[in-house]
């Protein structure tokens, strides 16, 4: 069993006129994370309640009381948390004293008053991605009065121990190529992979929070937050270096990071496999699946572009007469009729212009439809 330490290293947001920096010159975030103290910490108060959301980005995590931090993409393979303190160097003071309150999740979750936020209350605990994404809060209320709060060296604090063989290395194949709902993932592992019995993808809702969503084979079946929803099989290849399923539904119109860790019977615990990019496919209308077609032609909206446009001009400086038919006429009729081949035309006097309109980009894609069970779960 080890030791770690997570410190912010993004002041993510701050509620305007609270906390502050003490120390002239310096940043909130390093007032709310150095570890020096003094009159290098952040303040808040009197008459303030003030919350500082920090996130974690980078090198962020120090193991067994290292001194040199590694990026979460860096932890060893079977990185498994045990406990997890939302914690800082806080004080109160005044009359009435100020108040603190910890933040451990990302829909502000607390900690009783002047309390450390405890993730022993989560039941699964989460694992270590989902503490990743949350990031942590602190928040002081300062009544009016001489009430105030000071906070520094703000971090999270646990164990963890590693779950898994030491030949077990399981890796999510092309990690920076963003994927969609249906399709292929592809893991590799010098062995190990025939083990698994259960794929879990965890991901941070930005309004309901943590989401995990499972797979299994045997017996198969899909999970959203560990409750049985359908009974499909979608792991179509299971081999001891090689492990590949189509990614599931249920992700809502989420586009962001996913977490994607294995159990299984030939190693202990949740082994973490790797991080993928999914994106929401804004798709709409009626499909229609034919027998023995495998692929067909997708169009995604892919930006903006601009395009001419011939447009009338919504003023006349001339009286119109009402018996003048063609004057009533929309372009280019109007501009026929009331200018006859054997006229010359003043350009000043033509009633048109050209503007620039805003029109969508749409990209056709050839897609594989594995199953209708998938593709046709693109609107959630």
């Amino acid at each position: 069993m080890g030791t770690f330490i997570i410190r912010p290293t993004i002041l993510a947001s701050v509620t305007p006129g609270s906390w502050f920096s003490a120390f002239t010159g310096e940043t909130l975030l390093y007032a709310l994370t150095n570890q020096v103290g003094g009159l290098h910490n952040a303040q808040n108060g009197p008459s303030s309640n003030g919350l500082a959301r920090l996130s974690f980005f980078g090198p962020c995590f120090y193991l067994d009381g290292s001194l040199v931090p590694i990026s979460f993409g860096e932890l060893p393979a079977g990185f498994t948390p045990l406990t997890a303190i939302v914690k800082a160097q806080a004080a109160n003071g005044g009359v009435p004293a100020g108040q603190v309150f910890f933040q451990g999740g990302p829909v502000g979750e607390e900690s009783p008053v002047n309390q450390f936020y405890d993730y022993s209350v989560i039941n699964p605990f989460p694992r270590i991605f989902t503490i990743y994404l949350n990031g942590m809060g602190v928040r002081s209320v300062a009544l009016a009065g001489t009430g105030f709060s000071t906070c520094y060296d703000s971090r999270i604090e646990g164990t963890y121990q590693i779950n898994q063989y030491p030949t077990f290395n399981p890796v999510v194949q092309n990690p920076l190529v963003p994927v969609h709902t249906g399709d292929k993932i592809v893991i590799v592992a010098p062995n190990g992979l025939s083990g698994v019995t259960k794929i879990n993808i965890d991901y941070i809702d930005p309004i309901k929070g943590p989401k995990t969503i499972s797979i299994t084979d045997d017996p198969p079946g899909l999970f959203i937050d560990g409750v049985f929803l359908y009974w499909i099989d979608l792991i179509y290849i299971k081999q001891d270096a090689i492990l590949a399923f189509y990614l599931p539904w249920g992700f809502g119109t989420f586009s962001g990071p996913i977490a994607i860790s294995l159990e299984g019977t030939t190693f202990s615990g949740s082994v973490f496999a790797g991080i993928l990019n999914i994106l929401f496919a804004d798709a709409s209308g009626i499909y229609v699946l034919d027998k023995n077609q495998t692929n067909d032609i997708l169009y995604f909206r892919d930006g903006y572009t601009t395009v001419q446009k011939q447009i009338m001009l919504s003023f006349n400086t001339e009286e119109t007469l009402e018996d003048d038919f063609y004057s009533l006429l929309g372009f280019p009729r109007a501009i026929m009729s009331q200018n006859p081949l054997d006229e010359e035309v003043d350009p000043i006097e033509l009633d048109y212009t050209i503007i620039a309109t805003p029109q969508i980009v749409t990209v056709p894609t050839s897609v594989e439809i594995p199953s209708p069970f998938i593709r046709t779960a693109f609107i959630p």
